[in-house]
């Protein structure tokens, strides 16, 4: 199966600046693979360097197992969306997308059949003739998508695809981009800063910092397992609590009356300044008294119930500060309340 794509130690620099630094990534044929991450950690520049429109200073960009590091973006066969579409106003749609087949050197029958069956595969074919100030934002993006796609690249490059479409938009585009990957079985790599879409669609997230991947894995893995407090804290919300390891293995929180637990398998040594965190859906709020069964429980005061759609989220302010929990229903604010969550959902790293 073609599309396999692999990086080899991939280091990237802008004079002192180490934009992406020592790469190395295992791409499965027709996977999808979302390389997350905030502003300035290096996911664009990763891509860039795949789509050779940066040049990389050290390591192997591989497709197919044939080296593509020394070759120019048109020997590499990729197929490219950029986040701003890049379509060229003065062409009609079905001349946008057969650009990249013209470039080529395939015109003719071949390149009229190959732009009508792009078009079909994104619902586009009835707009062949319409310039793209004719289109909307969600058509646009469809255009951009087929033609990438005409030319038959054996991996696809999306640079933030749908951050300029609204909310309602974004949310039926990603998941009409998920099925046509999938239907076509064609290797994709997806940057994005948004972490519901990275989670929606990837079938691997990589989560970058400082241009370096922290952790690469299933969404589900990324979530519930992170491997560092960074991913844990940028995937997701998170009640984040300081402090040190006493003799027992637990966690000494200033502010809080007793020790918290920690996840029995991420042991930590005494005396070591850590970092613990707790998913808001993984604590409940109750109004008995504090148990230590096998799990923490904090005492605190309600300040606020934030309506967040399907689920609110109830502040509660502690001892060593504030506590989210997802609930149902609202608790009223000035009401004591025992935060509970099981010993399993603490994890820590060293701080």
């Amino acid at each position: 199966m073609k599309g396999a794509l692999e990086l080899r130690g991939v280091v990237k620099r802008f004079g002192p600046f180490v934009a992406v630094d020592g790469v190395s990534l295992q791409v499965r044929p027709g996977s999808l693979i979302a390389l997350l991450g905030p502003s300035g950690c290096g996911k664009t520049t990763l891509l860039r360097c795949i789509a050779g429109l940066a040049t990389v200073d050290a390591g192997d960009i591989a497709i197919d197992g044939r080296s593509v590091t020394s070759l120019p973006p048109w020997d590499r066969a990729l197929g490219m969306v950029f986040q701003n579409y890049a379509l060229f106003p003065h062409l009609t749609v079905a001349r946008n997308v057969a650009f990249g087949l013209r470039m080529r050197g395939i015109a003719g029958t071949e390149a009229r059949e190959r732009v009508a069956r792009a078009l079909r595969l994104v619902q586009m074919e009835e707009l062949a003739e319409r310039r793209p100030r004719q289109l909307s934002g969600g058509q646009q993006q469809r255009v951009a998508l087929a033609r990438a796609l005409v030319v038959e690249p054996p991996v696809l490059l999306l640079d933030e695809p749908l951050s300029a479409l609204d909310a309602k938009l974004r949310l039926a585009m990603r998941q009409e981009l998920r099925e046509l990957q999938r239907r076509l079985d064609i290797t994709t790599i997806v940057v994005t800063h948004d972490q519901a879409e990275a989670m929606a669609m990837a079938d691997e997230v990589a989560v970058m910092n400082r241009g370096r991947i922290e952790q690469i894995a299933a969404p589900e893995t990324v979530y519930r397992r992170p491997a560092t407090a960074y991913v844990a804290e940028f995937v997701g919300r998170t009640n984040r609590f300081e402090g040190i390891v006493d003799a027992t293995g637990r966690l000494v929180v200033a502010g809080l009356p007793a020790p918290l637990l920690l996840a029995p398998d991420m042991p930590l040594p005494t005396g070591q300044a850590a970092i613990a965190i707790v998913r808001p859906e993984q604590i409940s709020l109750e109004t008995t008294p504090e148990t230590r069964d096998d799990g923490n429980a904090v005492s605190g005061v309600v300040t606020d119930n934030v309506f967040a759609g399907d689920h609110l989220e109830v502040h509660v302010e502690t001892g060593s500060g504030r506590i989210i929990a997802k609930r149902t229903s609202p608790i009223a604010a000035g009401e004591t309340v025992v935060a509970k969550w099981q010993r399993s959902d603490m994890l820590a790293w060293p701080r």
